[in-house]
């Protein structure tokens, strides 16, 4: 018990710090050739900081964590002008197993050296860093971790030339590690690099100015948004999983094994039990006490059978404790083990009826107990998600669906409601009921709670067959949320399937596991996926993703402004396409907890432009269906859309050139049956073979690409509907294949034209906001374009911000000679002469 509330108290105050936890850049180092590794270069954009002079104070302060065991390599290398040095960070790895980082005068000699004993680390250490050039003391005070070091440094003032990670210049030996929270100090100037980019080569500082240029980064960021898939374990008998968080670890089992997979080694064991466990697990409902294992079935066995087994997890010893059951089953109910009481059950399915029961069972007899409560009536319900408050002995309880009557045959509703059981009074209290707009969803068996003020939780429809679990964030005071990360799949076709979710502080990592059974129900695949906190939303994720200074936010609001505009002509356009015989859903976000109309439809639709995301009928995010090969043959069959289509040989040597026609034919036929599935989740959009050609034939499904085509073909591609369209991002834009040259190229073309054309109109009627906003959309598409780029400059001096002008200008210049390898034939003072 102590281990328990020593535990999780610990965790508790490691959860409270998840928010605080910045992101982060992956530095690709001597593991990697020369030319993949990474380069950052901090102030490549540095106007106002260029040729500062006589610096007293200047310091520098980071995290950084070794990705590689051998730790050899650069870390910083810092460029002096006064006087001309070059100082290098330098890590290594002794025989003795002891870490060296050291400071060095470069090609000269070693400043001096700080040891560290990685046997004192976790997995994924993060070691601070801070470097303090306090040229008054004539000093520079470093510190690693809790070592301190004072080097003599004779210089009154320094003048910097730039800082680097990573590669820099003929410094190629290069330590494989992650940075996270830089921050740099010249005298009474103060500079934070969040380091939250998700994409692209530039580094913002806090505010969102363009400082830092890096070449082959690895944005950590996307740790965060990203469910990475780990083990999956295929589970040939009926069994059930389990989280360790006291011993770092996920278990698996079913009567005669049990797995143990190692969060911190990501290394997968296999125990087989010496006897079959004396329990017919059906549910495979369990919980951890002691280092316990618990292992019940509520109801469903024989009389007289064992329904309750513990498992000495040191020895893998069963014994049998009880052959207790209750009156009916209780299919995703939820519990949690307590202080007082060795385990909390409520609610559940079975029979027909629906239960709001509390039921308390003792480890020592195996009696379930009944547990009467005060105050608030909740529903009876099942898929309810809990968590439990150690500090407080208060039970929280999320979510669900039922009835008030409990009774199956009468329909459900569905609850987003949180209350809250005092396990001292048994009093209950709703706290608050949140309306819900979107789809309606049912929460997984646990919450993770952050020890302050919000909990985590994993969403998804159960009633879908291919469906998708969303982690959301509510705050516990009012109930407000938010969608983090990607979506994660699930076959959600029998009632045993089930889902949970984890979090493990050593590892500052969120963990989904997903158990799918079979026909039979008998045999189930668990999948465990991994996401780094904090978890991010998709706002977050690409914050920098289209500006890179510090108007983000009128960028955003713009855009905000564009789709409202556009939801209200969508909705007119619905209503003419009804009448057309066409229909056209328009969905709500589920991501705020307020309804937000969007112009476009987030059900029966596929989006191009930006990132490539595609909605089923029934709204589901299947985007994750379409392979490489599956894109392309979309595009494909799109970029001929609606003329007669594809003949089968020219299919075949667009997507094998390398082989011979003969040998396509069965490759050809399973990627076209396979593309024909994935239709299928969509209404109004079909492939149809006739005359030897394959083609799309598309009525009333949603397809950005077809409507800003037809848009721009009658003359409407300025419209809002396609402003809403564009404002998604460039066309195709993580896509890179030769097949889809073409296509692109014809889409780069119009969305030039059509923006360059409300350039000149918004210039014309003075509107130098809108004119910067769309300068920076049509830029993405055509980064060069020096008559968009003017058009965006001379707003900005209209708007009298000439200073941003200067930095953007610079920013371009720069850009421009990198990928023109040619200045640019234009200077800021000609730009201020033509305003006018």
């Amino acid at each position: 018990m102590c281990r328990l509330l020593s535990y999780g108290l610990c965790t508790l105050l490691l959860l409270s710090a998840i928010g605080s936890f910045g992101h982060g850049l992956r530095i690709k180092g001597n593991s990697y050739p020369i030319e993949d590794r990474t380069a950052i270069d901090l102030f490549h954009f540095r106007s106002s900081f260029q040729h500062r002079k006589l610096l007293e104070q200047f310091t520098f302060q980071f995290d950084f964590r070794l990705d590689q065991p051998q730790g050899y390599g650069n870390l910083m290398r810092l460029k002096l002008e006064a006087p001309n040095k070059t100082l290098n960070v330098f890590c290594r790895k002794l025989d003795d197993g002891r870490l060296e980082i050291k400071l060095v005068e470069e090609g000269l000699d070693q400043l001096g050296a700080i040891f560290l004993d990685p046997k004192n680390f976790e997995k994924d250490q993060w070691i601070h860093l801070l470097l303090n050039f306090d040229l008054g003391q004539q000093a520079i005070t470093w510190h690693v971790l809790d070592k301190i070091l004072v080097i003599p440094f004779p210089y009154r003032t320094i003048t910097y030339n730039n800082v680097f990670f990573g590669k820099s210049d003929f410094s190629i030996d290069i330590a494989d590690f992650s940075i996270r929270n830089l921050k740099v100090s010249l005298d009474n100037e103060h500079l934070t690099f969040p380091l939250r980019e998700s994409s692209g080569n530039t580094i913002h500082a806090l505010g969102g100015k363009s400082l830092g240029k890096v070449e082959n980064p690895i944005w950590l960021i996307n740790e965060s948004y990203y469910w990475q898939s780990g083990r999956v374990i295929e589970m040939a008998d009926a069994g059930g999983y389990q989280f360790d968080a006291a011993n770092g670890r996920l278990l698996f089992f079913d009567r005669y094994q049990l797995f143990e997979l190692d969060l911190q080694s990501n290394t997968l064991s296999n125990h087989r039990f010496t006897a079959p466990l004396p329990i017919d697990i059906r549910l495979g409902t369990s919980f951890l006490r002691q280092e316990k294992l618990y292992i019940y079935e509520v109801n469903d066995l024989p009389i007289d059978s064992p329904t309750i087994v513990e498992v000495d997890l040191t020895t893998l010893r069963s014994t049998v404790i009880s052959t207790d059951f209750v009156p009916m089953q209780l299919h995703h109910h939820t519990g949690q083990p307590t202080v007082r009481i060795p385990y909390l059950l409520f609610g559940g399915f079975g029979n027909d009826r629906y239960s709001n029961v509390f039921l308390s069972l003792d480890t020592q007899d195996g009696k379930w107990d009944t547990v009467a409560t005060s105050g608030d009536r909740i529903m009876p319900r099942y898929f309810t998600s809990s968590f439990y408050d150690q500090r407080t002995n208060d039970l929280y309880l999320f979510g669900g669906m039922g009835n008030d009557a409990a009774d199956n045959t009468i329909g459900r509703v569905y609850r987003y409601d949180l209350y809250r059981l005092n396990l001292d009074t048994y009093r209950m209290q709703r706290l608050w009921e949140q309306p819900w707009s979107a789809d309606n969803v049912v929460p997984v068996r646990n919450m993770v709670y952050d020890g302050i003020s919000s909990f985590y939780t994993l969403l998804y429809p159960e009633y879908r067959s291919a469906s998708a679990l969303q982690l959301y964030r509510f705050s516990i005071d009012k109930g407000n949320y938010v969608a983090l990360g990607d979506t994660i799949p699930i076959t959600s076709e029998k009632i045993k399937t089930n889902a949970n979710l984890f979090f493990y502080p050593p590892l500052n990592t969120f963990y989904a596991v997903t158990q799918v059974f079979d026909s039979k129900e008998v045999s189930s695949k668990i999948t465990v996926y991994e996401l780094k906190a904090p978890a991010v939303s998709h706002a977050e994720l690409i914050q920098y993703a289209s500006v890179g200074n510090s108007r983000t936010g009128r960028w955003y609001l713009w855009i905000a402004c564009i789709a409202a505009v556009a939801s209200v002509v969508f909705a007119v356009y619905k209503r003419r396409a009804k009448k057309a015989g066409q229909t056209v859903s328009v969905d709500q976000s589920p991501q705020t907890g307020s309804a937000e109309p969007f112009a476009l439809p987030l059900s029966n639709a596929i989006y191009l432009f930006g990132k490539f995301e595609v909605f089923d009928k029934k709204g589901v995010h299947i985007s994750h269906l379409f392979s490489s090969r599956l894109k392309h043959v979309l595009v494909l069959f799109l970029s001929r859309y609606p003329n007669k289509g594809i003949e089968s040989s020219e299919l075949s040597n667009l997507l094998w050139p390398e082989k011979e026609l003969t040998s396509t034919k069965n490759i050809r036929g399973v990627t076209l049956n396979q593309f024909r599935k994935l239709l299928a989740n969509f209404t109004g959009i079909s492939l149809v073979y006739q005359d030897n050609h394959y083609r799309l034939q598309v009525t009333n499904c949603f397809v950005d690409y077809l409507h800003f085509k037809e848009a721009y073909l009658s003359g409407e591609g300025s419209g809002p509907m396609s402003q809403a369209i564009l404002s998604r991002g460039k066309f195709l834009k993580t896509a890179e294949h030769e097949l889809l040259d073409d296509i692109k190229d014809e889409v780069d073309r119009m969305v030039v034209q059509v923006l360059q054309q409300q350039l000149e109109t918004d210039y014309a009627q003075g509107d130098y906001e809108r004119v910067i906003q769309v300068a920076k959309l049509c830029l993405e598409t055509a980064p060069t374009n020096l008559e968009v780029f003017q058009y965006e400059i001379q707003a900005m001096i209209h708007l009298r911000q000439r200073t941003e002008a200067m930095r953007r200008f610079e920013h371009f210049s720069h850009f421009y000679q990198s990928l023109m390898n040619e200045s640019l034939p234009l200077t800021f003072r000609d730009l201020e002469k033509r305003r006018s």
